[in-house]
């Protein structure tokens, strides 16, 4: 979803959802070790795993360094924001 070519409500509605799901936890401190034990961090079913899991930081840090390049402001926006919060 991260895509360049993705259309432009949709990618706009997926980076404000990824933004507040990746600012909740970075406000909260949320870590693996906040997790309820059936639901740890190496279960590949969390959002937390699909989030922070491995190479998944970085691999959605490139994506949103690329759209921080976007011709639309709120998607630049929202893009910066989650780059930043992943830094």
């Amino acid at each position: 979803m991260l895509h360049t070519n993705t259309d432009e409500e949709v990618l706009l509605r997926w980076l404000c959802i990824l933004c507040n799901v990746i600012s909740a936890v970075h406000d909260q401190e949320i870590s693996y070790t906040s997790l309820p034990t059936e639901h740890k961090a190496p279960s590949p079913e969390t959002m937390y795993t699909a989030l922070y899991g491995h190479h998944n930081t970085l691999h959605i840090r490139s994506k949103v360094f690329l759209l921080s390049k976007h011709s639309n402001g709120d998607v630049r926006n929202y893009a910066n924001k989650i780059y930043n919060y992943l830094a």
